[in-house]
C-alpha cells in the first residue's frame, strides 16, 4: 500500500475499507481518499459516489449537509476523478485552486490526493 498521510484514524480506516480487495485505478483511489477526508463526506459517501457503477453523483454537491471544507474536498475529488469543474461558468469558478486550497489545514491531504491521481512517487 502507498505510504499515505491520513488526517485521522477515521480517514485511514475509510480509505482502507473502500479500497481493500479492489483493483482500483489512480482516479478512484484519489476520489476515495478525498471523500474519506471529512466526516460529512464519509457519512454521505453514497450521495457523492456510486461504487457499483464507479460514477460520481453530482447532486451531492448541492445538498444542505455540505460545509465549506466538505464541498471544497468534494470539488477537488470530482475534478481529479474526471476533470469535472461545474456546469455553469459561475460554478466553475468555485473549482479553482484559490477556492479549494483556502482550507490550509487540509492542504497536505489535498496534495496526497494529487499524488495518488498522478501516480507521483517520492
Amino acid at each position: 500500500m502507498e505510504q499515505l498521510k491520513f488526517y485521522d484514524v477515521a480517514h485511514e480506516e475509510f480509505y482502507k475499507e473502500h479500497t481493500k480487495g479492489e483493483k482500483l485505478d489512480c482516479y478512484n483511489k484519489s476520489l476515495i481518499y478525498l471523500l474519506g477526508l471529512t466526516g460529512e463526506t464519509r457519512k454521505h459517501f453514497d450521495k457523492l459516489y456510486n461504487e457499483r457503477t464507479r460514477q460520481i453523483e453530482l447532486t451531492g454537491t448541492t445538498e444542505g449537509w455540505q460545509t465549506g471544507v466538505s464541498l471544497a474536498t468534494t470539488k477537488l475529488a470530482f475534478n481529479l476523478f474526471n476533470g469535472y469543474c461545474g456546469l455553469e461558468d459561475r460554478e466553475s469558478r468555485t473549482y479553482t485552486v484559490e477556492n479549494i486550497f483556502i482550507y490550509r489545514e487540509f492542504i497536505p491531504y489535498f496534495y496526497e490526493a494529487i499524488k495518488l491521481r498522478f501516480e507521483i512517487r517520492e
